[in-house]
């Protein structure tokens, strides 16, 4: 895991719903690979990236809370 996704991982509850990240930060939140989350957006189970610039995506962090929340899954570490 590189730092990015290990500080935007272990950093989550402190970021505005507001904030994006990384899908392999939303995998590792929710123990599991990058390919189920991917499933897991075409089929309209988890929220859906956004575009935030050129050819970057990633993942809003209010929707990712949001989704946790309606799953009974806590996101403190």
């Amino acid at each position: 895991m590189n730092q990015k996704t290990l500080h935007e991982f272990s950093h989550f509850d402190e970021y505005p719903n507001s904030a994006f990240i990384k899908i392999e930060s939303f995998a590792k939140l929710m123990s599991v690979s990058r390919t189920t989350i991917w499933r897991a957006v075409r089929n309209g189970e988890v929220p859906a990236p956004k575009k935030i610039s050129g050819r970057s995506i990633g993942f809003n962090v209010g929707e990712i809370r949001t989704y946790l929340e309606s799953k009974g899954v806590c996101s403190d570490h």
